[in-house]
């Protein structure tokens, strides 16, 4: 199962209209390239989908907190110059909390997905000399 940008939507409890455009895929295409180059080949299937799907979660919630307007989904009043905002989940009240939480959680995916990389796939039989006179 490969992980898409509906995948980190979903973990990031956001919408795509939060982001600007092709955030969350490069973000999940720079999060394939990085872990590819960590486990160097040795890709074991759904530790490998976890391990991407928080790094695309982090890589794309840091390009959210990056962006300079911060541009939050809402509308102006025109007359008063109010700005309602349209959703405005909880997480955006400390956004360094949460970007740090999300980057803990994606080395811990990428740390156990190396960690099950490194297991032998199997045991060779081992035979020794044996020397007859």
């Amino acid at each position: 199962m490969a992980t898409t940008t509906d995948d980190v939507l979903k973990a990031l409890n956001m919408k795509s209209t939060e982001f600007e455009a092709s955030t969350l895929s490069t973000s999940l295409n720079s999060a394939q390239v990085r872990v590819d180059a960590r486990v160097r080949g040795h890709i074991i299937g759904p530790i490998y989908d976890e391990a991407v799907l928080r790094l695309a979660t982090y890589l794309a919630y840091s390009a959210y907190c990056d962006n300079p307007k911060n541009r939050l989904p809402g509308k102006y009043d025109s007359i008063t110059g109010v700005f309602t905002p349209v959703n405005d989940p909880e997480a955006r009240i400390n956004m360094a909390t949460k970007l740090e939480s999300l980057k803990n959680i994606s080395d811990e995916a990428i740390d156990d997905l190396i960690s099950a990389s490194n297991i032998p796939r199997g045991k060779a039989p081992a035979f020794g000399a044996i020397r007859i006179k």
